[in-house]
C-alpha cells in the first residue's frame, strides 16, 4: 500500500509540474496583457494575420504580430511584420525556410513558450492551400 501512495504521490506531482511548465510560460502568464484571447476569425484563404491578442498566455513569440501561411507541400510558415518568413514545420524547414527559433519567446521558467497552438492555428489554413 505504500508503494502504491508513493507511486500516486510521485504522478500528482509530475502532473503538476507539467500543468504548471504548460499554462505559466507564457509572456503574459503573470500579469497577461490578454486574458481573454480574442477570436481569429475564420480563415477564408491560406494566409491569415495573427497577433498576440489572439492567443493571449500561448503566443510563442518575441514579434506581437504576423501572418501564418500554408504553402504547398503542407509547409507550414509565420511570417514577420519584417516581411521574412519562419518554417513552423518539418515540411517548410525541410524546403530551406530558415527556422523560427531566432523568435521564440521563454516562459517564466526559462524554457521556450510550445508552438503548438501557432501550429495548429497553420494547419487549419491548408484546407485553402494549393
Amino acid at each position: 500500500m505504500k508503494s502504491r501512495l508513493s507511486a500516486c504521490f510521485v504522478a500528482g506531482a509530475v502532473c503538476a509540474a507539467l500543468s504548471a511548465s504548460a499554462c505559466g510560460g507564457g509572456p503574459g502568464s503573470r500579469d497577461p496583457e490578454h486574458p481573454s484571447p480574442v477570436p481569429l476569425p475564420a480563415p477564408s484563404s491560406a494566409r491569415q494575420a495573427v497577433a498576440s491578442e489572439n492567443f493571449g498566455y500561448l503566443w510563442p513569440l518575441t514579434v506581437a504580430r504576423g501572418e501564418l501561411e500554408c504553402r504547398p507541400g503542407v509547409q507550414v510558415v509565420f511570417i514577420a511584420p519584417d516581411g521574412k518568413s519562419y518554417a513552423l514545420n518539418d515540411n517548410a524547414d525541410a524546403a530551406g525556410i530558415p527556422d523560427i527559433e531566432p523568435l521564440r519567446a521563454t516562459g517564466a521558467d526559462g524554457d521556450a513558450i510550445g508552438l503548438g497552438a501557432l501550429r495548429s492555428t497553420a494547419l487549419g489554413l491548408c484546407e485553402f492551400a494549393g
